[in-house]
């Protein structure tokens, strides 16, 4: 048998060899090499030869290889490379310190001690670049985050990039931005770059590291390209609760070709990144926005309830990139409302109050809105217009304070928009809209602040009579929602949203209690129906949502030949018209109080007191007319008078009460202190302007007997036709008054019937003439010629005084004693 030889066979040593990168790029130095084995020594030879010169590593026993020919990296004669055995006897490494130009396999020869030299089984490949290169997956501009995507051999999650200025190197200099690595597999690795630090229209070196060791330059250049977005406006100043339009002043196609129709915008919080956070939610508009037309640009309309905004733009073949800095918003001002009544129904009066937290708010340029919480206070009062409950300017509004401010709003309970807002309860908001801003806030918007309004409250009324008649004096109404407290007043006026404060309607009644019945009497002269307003305890007016029809009046009315204005003191002739009226079975009173309050009494200033002293002038079933004369006790300021009319035993109040005015002239006073007849006699009359001057004037006799009426003159009738208007707006005189007597004096003006005056406001309208004193005279001698002593013997109806005086004077009856012509004087009538 033949001998069987057992050898053992030992692995080679190194056992392996990698480089980093596993394919070496051309023209890249320090690339390290590993060798790793076991019993490695600092004192083993190493070799690295070119595998396609036919160089051998091959030794044996028999055959020495002293020292193979190594690499020498053309066009150079030698190939610089270090040795590191500090981690022997695991590991030796060697870094080829010079690049290689060409695609080239290399060999390692390795010879242990006491071993012979050999070729390690793997071999070191220099090829092309590693990575071979790099994409991006939009057009690199200032401020955008592209993903750069090398493609390669051998890459993994270790390896790292950057960009670097071209005055820089890959592996020296410095660095422009880090790209922060996302993934990657053998062929390919992704890469984030941050452009927000660089420049536009510039060129960059791209850089890339296996491992962090070294790193390699990837072609070509980076050029990042310009983004002419550089800011963006907003409508107003920013605030919580309002909304703001975002618009980019910098967009112009014209000018800037890059951008177009296919561009966006977004805006996402305050502290996110515009390259990966997606548009904020907002409460209000949207917070994206593509271009709706190559004019108008992209904007973005949306409501701020955030303390801070980024505001993002995307060219459309580029990324997102931030625009300018963040804004903020400032907090909502006015800061708080409150609204009075608390608890408030359909159609009551609602008074805002609003705070301001700073000083100071309110200007002639604001504007109040209130409006439904389901339409919010985002959109403008011109964009949006249902909803509205109320538009109020400043100049409406009432200044409390510097921080204080209040306005009016109403939901109409009645009127052409009482169905204009539902349903009930109406949750409300305040909306205001400071000067200078375009766009309202939400007052309270941070505490959700609404106000709730309930549905109209009373409603309906019942009535007794059901469908009175326009005069009926004291319906009776019953609100069945009434309590003890609650308080309303009627009116008659036109149509619309707020008819108990419209200044065109006619008020019926005084406010009075609604409970348990409200009764008034509705007199009007006008064909609107009645409205209730009401007022409940701790709230304001509102018009109850049914009117009451009222049937026509009978009495229909009265009228006077002088219109509107009637005068206390002028004797007026007032004509009542109507069906079936009856001056001998109907009762006619006129009243200074409204005809409702029982009993009703006659006017005490009408100049008489039963219906037999008036003097009914005309009378028919359809009309009459009568003559009054109000004489009040103070005429200083106008009497208002009612005419209520009774037939078939109800009474009714006429449309409309009488008001009178002030007298014109409203009193006279003497010249002098009891006046007698044949003095010159004159009249200071008060009262009178440019507008009611004097055209007329006499005196009448009175008798205790008979009332004498100056409207009633006859021209045979006056006394004494020397009295006279010395001036038309302060004097009436009569040079030689003659009869004595009691006398009313009589004055007319422009425009105005005859009237009578007095010398006091609280008497009838009369004045007494006393006798005259002397009461004769006679003359001796009877027929006087020039040159002669005369003497003249006076009687006199009062005792002698020592300062009585005598005057002769030319005869003129236009001119008094007081201004005519002086003949004589006679120092005492004892010396004539």
């Amino acid at each position: 048998f033949a001998a069987v030889l057992q050898a053992d066979v030992n692995p080679e040593q190194p056992r392996t060899l990698a480089t980093l990168p596993r394919i070496v790029p051309i023209d890249v130095s320090g690339v390290l090499i590993e060798l790793n084995g076991t019993n490695l020594k600092n004192t083993d030879d190493i070799f690295i030869i070119d595998m396609a010169s036919g160089q051998t590593c091959f030794e044996t026993c028999r055959t020495a290889l002293i020292s193979p020919s190594e690499f020498t990296n053309p066009p150079s004669t030698t190939f610089g490379y270090s040795l590191d055995f500090s981690l022997v006897p695991t590991s030796v490494r060697v870094t080829l310190n010079e690049a290689i130009h060409q695609e080239v396999i290399l060999g390692v020869c390795y010879r242990q001690e006491d071993s012979n030299l050999h070729r390690l089984r793997d071999t070191i490949r220099v090829g092309p670049p590693n990575p071979q290169n790099w994409t991006t997956n939009f057009v690199p501009r200032v401020g955008t985050q592209p993903t750069i995507t090398f493609a390669g051999e051998g890459l993994s999650s270790l390896d790292t990039s950057k960009l670097v200025p071209l005055t820089s190197t890959c592996s020296s200099g410095p660095v422009t931005t880090t790209n922060a690595y996302v993934t990657s597999n053998t062929t390919t690795s992704d890469f984030t770059s941050n452009l927000e630090g660089t420049t536009a229209n510039t060129q960059y070196r791209v850089c890339y590291s296996f491992g962090g060791n070294w790193w390699v330059e990837v072609a070509p250049l980076m050029t990042v390209f310009p983004n002419p977005i550089a800011s963006y406006t907003t409508s107003n100043t920013p605030m919580i609760g309002r909304a703001t339009e975002v618009t980019f002043p910098d967009f112009n196609i014209t000018t800037h070709p890059e951008l177009s129709t296919a561009d966006e915008a977004k805006v996402v919080c305050g502290t996110c990144s515009c390259f990966t956070s997606t548009a904020i939610a907002t409460p209000y508009g949207s917070t994206t926005s593509s271009v709706p037309t190559a004019a108008v640009g992209p904007f973005i309309r949306m409501g701020l309830n955030e303390s801070a905004y980024t505001v993002c733009y995307r060219i459309s073949d580029s990324g997102f990139a931030k625009i300018g800095a963040s804004f903020s918003t400032v907090a909502t001002q006015p800061a708080a409302a409150t609204l009075v009544p608390a608890t408030a129904f359909k159609g009551q009066r609602l008074q805002f109050t609003l705070t301001s937290s700073a000083a100071p708010f309110m200007t002639t340029s604001d504007n109040f809105m209130v409006v439904t919480d389901a339409r919010l206070c985002w959109d403008q009062d011109t964009v949006a217009t249902s909803g509205i409950v109320s538009n109020t300017a400043a100049t409406a509004a009432t200044s409390v304070s510097s921080t204080v401010s209040q306005f009016g709003s109403h939901v109409p309970s009645l009127g052409p928009d009482m169905a204009k807002f539902s349903p009930f309860p109406l949750g409300l908001l305040v909306c205001v809209k400071e000067a200078g801003q375009l766009e309202y806030a939400h007052v309270g918007y941070v505490s959700s602040t609404s106000f709730l309004v309930q549905d109209a409250n009373p409603a309906d009324f019942s009535s007794t009579p059901t469908n009175p008649i326009n005069g009926y004096v004291n319906v009776t109404v019953v609100f069945s929602s009434g309590v003890a407290g609650d308080m309303a007043y009627a009116v008659a006026g036109p149509y619309g949203n707020r008819i108990c404060d419209d200044s065109a309607s006619e008020v019926l009644s005084t406010t009075r209690s609604t409970y348990p019945t409200f009764t008034f009497t509705p007199s009007t002269t006008t064909s609107y129906p009645v409205t209730f307003c009401y007022i409940k305890v701790g709230g304001t007016v509102a018009e109850v949502p049914r009117q009451m029809s009222l049937q026509p009046a009978n009495p229909q009315g009265w009228s006077h030949p002088y219109g509107s204005t009637q005068r206390i003191r002028e004797y007026l002739d007032i004509t009542v018209t109507g069906t079936g009226l009856s001056v001998v079975n109907d009762i006619l009173i006129i009243s200074s109080d409204p005809c409702e309050q029982y009993p009703i009494v006659e006017a005490s200033y009408l100049g008489f007191n039963t219906i037999s002293q008036r003097q009914i002038v005309t009378s028919t079933q359809t009309m009459f007319t009568l003559q009054v004369l109000p004489v009040p006790s103070a005429p200083s300021s106008p009497r208002t008078l009612y005419m209520c009319y009774n037939a078939a035993g109800v009474w009714y109040q006429v449309p409309r009460p009488m008001v009178y005015d002030v007298a014109t002239p409203t009193r006279f006073a003497f010249s002098r202190s009891n006046p007698r007849a044949g003095q010159h006699i004159k009249f200071s009359v008060s009262g009178l302007d440019s507008t009611s001057s004097l055209t007329g004037s006499f005196a009448l006799p009175l008798s205790a007997a008979t009332y004498a009426w100056c409207s009633n003159y006859t021209a045979g009738g006056a006394s004494d036709p020397s009295i006279r208007i010395a001036d038309s707006l302060s004097l009436i005189d009569s040079p030689y008054w003659s009869p004595e007597g009691l006398f009313a004096l009589c004055t007319q003006v422009i425009t105005r019937p005859v009237a009578d005056i007095d010398d006091s406001l609280d008497l009838p309208s009369s004045f007494t003439i006393s006798a005259p004193n002397p009461t004769s005279m006679s003359v001796y001698p009877v027929r006087p010629h020039v040159g002669q002593k005369v003497t003249f013997t006076i009687v006199l109806s009062v005792d002698y005084n020592f300062n009585d005086r005598v005057k002769v004077v030319n005869e003129d009856s236009t001119i008094g004693c007081d201004d005519a012509c002086l003949l004589y004087t006679s120092p005492s009538p004892r010396d004539s």
